[in-house]
């Protein structure tokens, strides 16, 4: 994938936020982030996934034993 400039990440950001809005739905700052270090090549996409994944489980985890 071709680095992406700032403004180009940002756009991003601003339009998923929008789309999920519409779902209802508010990603996390650390899912936010984790396609932030994706989109400027930091991470790769099975990075991104898996971190973003293994938060998704631990919160359910945590949910669960209440």
């Amino acid at each position: 994938m071709e680095k992406m400039t700032e403004k180009q990440i940002n756009k991003a950001i601003v339009s998923v936020k929008a789309t999920l809005a519409v779902e209802g739905l508010t990603p996390s700052k650390a899912t936010l982030e984790s396609g932030r270090r994706f989109l400027q090549g930091e991470i790769t996409s099975q990075e991104a996934i898996g971190s973003i994944t293994k938060r998704i489980l631990a919160k359910k985890e945590r949910l669960q034993r209440v």
